[in-house]
């Protein structure tokens, strides 16, 4: 149960030591710059479409059943914006400030004692791998969202879309940490398989931050710090630590 909770506190220790740590903090400005560029440019996208969204889909029906329609098409057409905001917002975090947010995981991996494998790259060559490797995933991440989006308008499949949403997305963060221990792409996936509730109970506050005025500046470098101190607090995977302090 612990650790599950750990899952929980993951997204506030990351952003927590993102603040507090001068290095971590340096590492942070460039994805907070994005990120102070990308979030508000994704709600004001919400917030201005809400009402040309709801002239496509309300209903001039003079019928019993316009009323709950179009109330329901308010909540829908909220849903689907803040579904796309949310997207839009983390795509452009992941591919313009992937490489910030690996550098960030592995600091914190450093700090709590986690002896990582050698970089066999060039620092451009790594940065290069990094974009890459975000890039080519969301070929794959893209099409399961939109699904996802869909299972969640059918009533009975909203609580599954809704569970599928935030592993996606703790995924996303957990993939980057793990890139530190150089795992391949079908390792990475089993391991957040293997770990799936902990994966999506650390997505799911992740959204909930997102969705917090402001705050979803801060969640990408404080989401893969989060995601380097979940993995080591937690001791997922043999870390070999050099130091017993996690705190």
């Amino acid at each position: 149960m612990s650790k599950y909770l750990q899952a929980i506190k993951a997204p506030y220790k990351g952003i927590s030591l993102c603040l507090s740590d001068k290095k971590l903090r340096q590492l942070s400005t460039k994805p907070w710059l994005i990120g102070l560029f990308s979030w508000p440019l994704s709600v004001a996208f919400a917030f201005f479409s809400h009402s040309h969204l709801l002239d496509l889909i309300d209903t001039n029906s003079q019928s019993w059943w316009a009323p709950i329609w179009n109330w329901s098409a308010g909540f829908l057409a909220a849903g689907l914006l803040f579904t796309l905001s949310l997207f839009f917002s983390i795509c452009l975090l992941f591919i313009f400030s992937g490489v910030f947010q690996t550098s960030i995981a592995k600091e914190v991996f450093e700090q709590m004692g986690v002896k990582l494998p050698p970089e066999d790259q060039s620092l451009a060559g790594e940065a290069g791998r990094t974009i890459w490797v975000e890039t080519a995933k969301l070929f794959w991440i893209v099409p399961l969202t939109i699904t996802t989006f869909i299972l969640g308008l059918l009533p009975f499949l909203t609580p599954f879309a809704l569970i599928l949403t935030s592993w996606l997305l703790g995924f996303q963060f957990m993939d980057i940490a793990l890139d530190n221990l150089r795992y391949g792409a079908l390792k990475r996936i089993r391991f957040c398989l293997k770990h799936f509730f902990k994966t999506s109970i650390f997505g799911a506050v992740l959204v909930i931050c997102w969705a917090v005025p402001f705050l979803g500046i801060l969640i990408a470098p404080g989401a893969a710090a989060g995601a380097a101190w979940l993995i080591a607090k937690c001791e997922l995977v043999d870390l070999l630590p050099e130091s017993p302090n996690k705190d």
